[in-house]
């Protein structure tokens, strides 16, 4: 299991995303490795060994001053996991031992950046099948919420924060989710943002997320154990969690199941 951090770990000192390097020594990584998540919350190590593991994650190197440093837990997206993919191979065939014959021996593949097939990987702090903790709050426009009123009604949380690389590539796909069901009141989208009120409106200026919008919503994410952004959640017309996820892992196609599911119920 240490051999496949090592070799993530290599092909992580030439990749790159924004604002953020991953430069650094192999043997930095291992179970003393101090990993926080995208909100500063440091992470167990089997949480966060188990997440690189499944390819769906890296770890990138923030350097927060001129000898300090943190490892950050970050969710790839497809097109950095194809190029981590291509960087992996290509490590493998320059590291992969030569027989006798001199041909390389074969190595079995360690990551599978594959489409998923199954459920996204789901959240620790929620729980399908069970009742959410209900909660009120008013929205950036003052709007009230209140979860325990809204039972009767099928109800979509995403949780997010306006710097999270994940959350701003899933936004588009939520819209269009949103915009499915337009027309039925009885389907609610609310976004939790850890942000200002006056930041996030500033942001949807720019980048428009048709969700209901609850700021400086740390409150709720810690309440909730959420320790990896986007987290996305459905909740039934009862409040029971039918669905949950991290990351941007065809969230929409899987909100919009659910929601079907849930509407073809006889209550």
């Amino acid at each position: 299991m240490k051999l496949i951090v090592v070799i993530l770990a290599c092909c992580l000192a030439t990749f790159k995303t924004n604002a953020q390097s991953t430069q650094g020594k192999s043997s930095e990584l291992n179970e003393n490795t101090i990993v926080k998540d995208s909100t500063g919350k440091t992470l167990a190590y089997e949480y966060w060994h188990q997440r690189v593991l499944s390819g769906q994650y890296t770890i990138n190197r923030t350097y927060t001053g001129r000898d300090t440093s943190d490892f950050i837990l970050t969710w790839l997206t497809p097109v950095h996991r194809k190029r981590l993919d291509s960087l992996r191979a290509k490590f493998l065939a320059e590291h992969t031992p030569v027989n006798q014959a001199g041909t390389q021996q074969a190595i079995p593949p360690v990551i599978n950046n594959s489409v998923p097939k199954r459920l996204p990987q789901q959240s620790d702090g929620f729980k399908n099948g069970e009742e959410m903790e209900p909660f009120k709050e008013r929205d950036i426009n003052g709007q009230k919420i209140d979860t325990k009123a809204l039972k009767g009604k099928i109800v979509v949380l995403n949780f997010w924060f306006i710097n999270c690389p994940a959350c701003r590539v899933e936004i588009p796909e939520l819209n269009e989710v949103a915009a499915s069901y337009s027309s039925s009141p009885d389907i609610v989208f609310v976004g939790l943002c850890l942000d200002q009120r006056w930041d996030i409106k500033d942001f949807l200026k720019k980048t428009p997320f048709n969700f209901q919008h609850i700021a400086n919503a740390r409150y709720y994410g810690d309440k909730y154990k959420v320790n990896l952004y986007p987290t996305t959640v459905v909740l039934d017309k009862q409040g029971i969690v039918r669905f949950n996820s991290v990351g941007a892992d065809n969230t929409g196609y899987w909100i919009k199941k659910t929601i079907e599911d849930i509407k073809a119920e006889k209550l």
